[in-house]
């Protein structure tokens, strides 16, 4: 029924959305968890998303290890750059945004299985995430719904790519 080894990235991205939630709810009730949400989700989801669900199948891809370091440099740096959206005009913007910049680096660098027409998909409904955020308040359960179904939808995408990936048969 679930096999987590036929849905890697998917799984990967459930369990590590659900933490970001709680983390980000935890802000609402928690005085002592502002500081570090502040700093770690400055950068922690940029560097554990690609590590979650882009390099799972190593053996049987064929990006070098320069790749894999730059795919994973862009990322972190496009996760920058989102927040930046984020912050200065829109989350709505900010999470189109990042979302379109990670799965066209993802599809050019790392040569992953996936459409435009899945890209574009996935980018507008990661925005359509933050709507609560953007428009009703701005409370961490907010961001926390915004931050999981980005996550959710983006490690689905990864998923689809991930089931295409087939041995190379030396």
């Amino acid at each position: 029924m679930f096999n987590y080894y036929k849905n890697k990235p998917l799984y990967n991205s459930i369990i590590s959305g659900i933490l970001y939630f709680l983390f980000s709810w935890s802000v609402d009730f928690m005085e002592i968890t502002k500081a570090p949400f502040m700093v770690l989700m400055f950068f922690l989801p940029g560097l554990t998303f690609p590590l979650l669900t882009c390099y799972l199948k190593r053996d049987y891809t064929n990006y070098s290890n320069i790749q894999f370091i730059l795919h994973l440099i862009l990322s972190i740096l496009i996760y920058y750059g989102s927040v930046g959206l984020f912050i200065e005009i829109s989350s709505v913007f900010g999470g189109i945004m990042g979302s379109l910049f990670f799965q066209l680096e993802t599809k050019m660098l790392l040569k992953k299985a996936i459409t435009w027409k899945q890209i574009i998909t996935t980018c507008l409904l990661s925005g359509i995430g933050f709507i609560p955020y953007q428009f009703i308040n701005h409370y961490g359960v907010s961001i926390g719904i915004g931050v999981l179904l980005w996550t959710i939808l983006n490690g689905h995408l990864l998923n689809n790519a991930y089931k295409k990936t087939e041995p190379i048969v030396i």
